[in-house]
């Protein structure tokens, strides 16, 4: 068992299978990363036909909710 693991490291550190493997989990880690960055910079409104006209009904819906919210405070 410990020369299956040994024979694995070795062919993991020294040859084009392990060279390989290391920049494809480098790559996979580095998609994952841009594709959540670019998911969570997106607004809501963005690619619809009428985006302006979305924009400001979503954040006049934002004011509304913030004023119930606050105003039942008291």
């Amino acid at each position: 068992m410990k020369s299956a693991q040994q024979l694995k490291h070795a062919v993991e550190e020294k040859s084009i299978i392990g060279n390989f493997s290391k920049e494809h989990e480098k790559f996979l880690t580095e998609r994952r990363t841009q594709q959540r960055r670019e998911e969570a910079a997106v607004p809501p409104w963005v690619g619809y036909i009428e985006e302006e006209e979305m924009k400001k009904q979503i954040l006049a819906l934002s004011k509304v909710i913030y004023f119930i919210f606050f105003s039942n405070q008291n």
